[in-house]
């Protein structure tokens, strides 16, 4: 027995072999950038939590950066 032939462009749905890469490439891009865009905002949350929102990280951090002598020769 012979299988039928398929043809390139499959009649229930319209679409052609090359639109699965095309879809494909497409969600991977999207995905991608969604990726990227949601880190970008994680990295900035965690520094605005530590730095911007919780004071007494701030008051820490800011002073023991002024009590180091390298600093202090820096910005005198």
């Amino acid at each position: 027995m012979s299988e039928p032939s398929q043809s390139s462009a499959d009649p229930a749905s319209g679409a052609t072999e090359g639109s699965a890469p095309r879809r494909h490439r497409f969600l991977v891009g999207t995905l991608f950038t969604l990726a990227t865009v949601i880190g970008v905002f994680a990295v900035l949350a965690v520094w605005a939590n530590r730095q911007v929102l919780n004071t007494d990280n701030w008051t820490t951090t800011s002073s023991n950066l002024l009590a180091d002598k390298a600093i202090q020769n820096a910005i005198a």
